[in-house]
């Protein structure tokens, strides 16, 4: 068998602040011909008008979590989120994304050691990989914009999970300071109050 009780699954991932997200996703899907989502549309689109479209992703990850594709999500999707993440998910930061490859690195015993894999390593550290767009010039948002608030209203439940993510991250720091693999834990314990508005 592949998963025992003694050998248990677990998966890692960068999570990405939701809001910087969704920004991220659209200035990327207007050049992304290769894409199965990208849409010519959005080339035509400023941002605030994709940001009151109904293109605009809403909390993406909560939904592909909890199966909720298109239904109105509660603090119960929110909660199974948190669970599944917390049960199953070594988490890292796009924010501290050098530290996330360390983390996964160890916790995986992972050993790149030829040259091509120190390379790759090299090239996703300083230009993000293939799928980066920071060469897009990108319109500012005014913080109080209706189109940022927009975003953020309809990433509510990401935004939640996301801050989440982020306390177990900080809570997942203590696994890597001075452990041997073998005495890493297996759970993990953050918590977190849910309200969806």
């Amino acid at each position: 068998e592949l998963f025992t009780p003694e050998v248990p699954g677990k998966m890692f991932s960068i999570f990405r602040d939701p809001v910087e997200r969704v920004i991220s996703l659209y200035y990327y899907l207007q050049t992304a011909t290769w894409e199965p989502t990208y849409n010519p549309v959005l080339q035509q689109m400023s941002l605030e008008e994709y940001a009151n479209s109904t293109l605009i992703e809403s909390n993406w990850m909560v939904r592909t979590l909890s199966g909720k594709r298109t239904e109105k999500l509660t603090e119960e999707d929110v909660t199974l989120a948190m669970s599944i993440i917390k049960e199953k998910c070594l988490v890292g930061l796009l924010d501290h994304f050098e530290e996330s490859l360390n983390r996964f690195d160890k916790y995986f015993r992972f050993r790149p050691n030829d040259d091509e894999s120190n390379q790759c390593r090299n090239e996703l550290l300083v230009s993000g990989g293939s799928n980066s767009n920071g060469s897009h010039k990108r319109e500012q948002l005014d913080p109080e914009s209706p189109a940022l608030k927009n975003i953020q209203k309809k990433n509510r439940a990401d935004t939640l999970l996301y801050n989440y993510v982020q306390k177990l991250f900080e809570e997942q720091r203590h696994w890597f300071e001075d452990t041997s693999v073998d005495e890493m834990p297996r759970e993990n314990s953050a918590n977190a109050e849910i309200r969806i508005a």
